[in-house]
């Protein structure tokens, strides 16, 4: 009850507007509050600000991210979006100490940003692709397995450096390093189905087979040639013709609803995502080691097969 009262006066006690801050530097080195002087009245608010804006930038990332994903391929928006995650996250390092820089670091963080969601959804959305469905049950586990280790790896590298600039570097700069899989991630064979690139699908399916030791012919060619242009048949069907077809069912949000085990995953994903929202508010460093370790996994499943 005292402790109460004496909070209580506290806050009612007028307050004198700063010019100076001085910051106690036992445990960090520098952040962005100490380096901007984010704290007298007129710019306490600014830290929060960057977490607003870039998690605008997450939201729009994430429709872009899909979009892109479907009309250029899985591949290339990866490795577009990828450079853009160390280009402008790499940027953001050398935002100047005066107090423009803050504006500096903002913009180029709500840029790397937008590319949070697509890095690791669209390579996780090939790796389902291509795996067996009897191996993405493993896929997803070890995907999140990884994801947690990224988190306990970024407490130790942020032990270490204890200064904001160094962790950018250190924890989004090995990014650079999934370059090199341009060379063996294949595009999703389902993309290429879907969109009636029988010729590279055939290169894909003629891939498969010499890893299975099956033999490859002539006919099967000519089948996977012709599945190419049923399905991007099928993948131009307009939505007049869909409502007028009996035959075929459509489908809105409002079905996640309808039967009581697929409701009951729906709540539990829309529950689980807003406690992350809120409870883990990651710093763009922590995010960079999370992700480069949840793509591990995920390319390394994803080249594989």
């Amino acid at each position: 009850m005292e402790a109460y009262f004496n909070a209580t006066n506290a806050s009612s006690t007028p307050r004198t507007a700063c010019s100076s801050w001085e910051f106690d530097k036992t445990v960090y080195q520098d952040t962005i509050t100490t380096d901007w002087d984010l704290v007298c009245t007129a710019r306490d608010f600014l830290p929060t600000l960057a977490y607003i804006i870039g998690s605008i930038g997450v939201m729009i990332g994430t429709p872009l991210g899909g979009y892109a994903a479907d009309r250029f391929g899985r591949k290339p928006t990866y490795f577009a979006f990828l450079a853009l995650q160390v280009v402008f996250g790499a940027a953001t390092v050398a935002a100047p100490r005066a107090h423009y820089g803050y504006y500096v670091f903002l913009t180029l963080y709500t840029i790397h940003s937008v590319s949070v969601n697509p890095i690791y959804l669209v390579p996780s959305t090939l790796g389902l692709e291509i795996i067996t469905p009897d191996c993405r049950a493993t896929f997803l586990v070890l995907l999140t397995l990884a994801y947690t280790a990224g988190a306990v790896a970024f407490t130790g590298i942020a032990y270490a450096l204890r200064s904001w600039r160094p962790m950018v570097l250190a924890t989004i700069l090995p990014f650079t390093l999934y370059g090199m899989f341009w060379f063996v991630l294949p595009e999703s064979p389902r993309w290429l189905l879907l969109k009636g690139r029988s010729k590279e699908f055939n290169v894909y399916l003629r891939k498969m087979a010499k890893i299975n030791r099956v033999e490859w012919s002539e006919s099967l060619e000519g089948k996977a040639s012709q599945l190419c242009i049923d399905a991007r048949g099928v993948s131009h069907i307009s939505l007049s013709n869909l409502n007028e077809s009996s035959d075929v069912a459509t489908y809105s949000y409002l079905d996640l609803f309808r039967g009581p085990r697929i409701r009951r995953h729906t709540i539990l994903m829309l529950i689980m995502s807003i406690v992350v929202q809120v409870l883990n508010r990651f710093s763009c460093s922590q995010f960079f080691a999370l992700l480069f370790m949840y793509q591990l996994v995920c390319l390394f499943f994803v080249c594989r097969h």
